[in-house]
């Protein structure tokens, strides 16, 4: 309910503050509606007190220590989704789910913040094997976490560069270094150390298209699910979604 009163407050008049206080301190945000009775949570009280000064939303956000929020549980939800259900076509292309699956992970950090994001990366390579089933991720187990961890770096390049390399060019940007770190650290690590240590003797004559697949393959998809989010992200860009990032 505190989660609605903050969003709702987000679009509400500029007239009225809501009042925050805690055992210890005091805090105000603006703007807020009409409520004549207080809310108690916990050790938060909210009600609404006219001509207060206010802090930052960000220092809100502290305040109420919400480290998970309505909003972020439903991105990560919808991004899951849709990863699941472009996995189911991953045997036709990996060009089909895996600019999808990239795109989902850099939305996911724009929208929902880079830990649902690392959540995601770690959730997304394990699903995939449970639809698709991979000879070779069978095989191979010791490719999960590489894989993961490649998803990690994308996310973590997008959540803390995206804002330190300018305004307008920061978002693609930091895409492009993760993408290209993403690349990197999967074609060392899985394409030249674990697929020709680990690969299975029957499998040998896949090495050269498997190494491809996990080295520049996963460059191009980073890039262009890259492509899909920077798109999405400029339709969004005027929508309450954005705004209330």
């Amino acid at each position: 309910f505190i989660v609605f009163l903050l969003i709702y407050s987000c679009f509400a008049s500029n007239s009225e503050y809501i009042y925050i206080s805690t055992q210890m301190n005091c805090f105000q945000y603006q703007p807020s509606f009409l409520l004549s009775e207080y809310i108690l949570t916990g050790n938060v009280t909210l009600h609404l007190h006219p001509q207060r000064s206010m802090i930052s939303y960000e220092n809100l956000k502290e305040v109420l220590s919400m480290k998970i929020k309505t909003k972020q549980i439903t991105v990560t939800a919808i991004m899951l989704a849709i990863c699941l259900v472009s996995q189911f076509f991953k045997n036709l292309s990996v060009y089909i789910t895996g600019p999808v699956i990239n795109a989902a992970l850099i939305l996911t950090v724009l929208y929902a913040g880079m830990a649902c994001g690392i959540i995601l990366s770690i959730i997304t390579p394990v699903t995939s094997f449970f639809i698709t089933g991979s000879p070779v991720m069978a095989a191979i187990p010791a490719m999960f976490p590489c894989i993961m961890i490649g998803n990690i770096i994308l996310v973590v390049c997008v959540g803390l560069l995206r804002k330190k390399c300018g305004k307008a060019a920061g978002f693609p940007v930091s895409i492009a270094i993760g993408a290209i770190l993403k690349a990197v650290f999967m074609g060392i690590a899985i394409a030249l150390i674990i697929l020709p240590a680990f690969l299975p003797a029957p499998m040998h004559k896949m090495l050269p298209v498997l190494q491809l697949q996990f080295s520049v393959t996963q460059l191009i998809t980073a890039v262009i699910g890259g492509v899909y989010a920077v798109i999405i992200a400029a339709v969004l860009k005027k929508t309450s979604l954005a705004q209330a990032d």
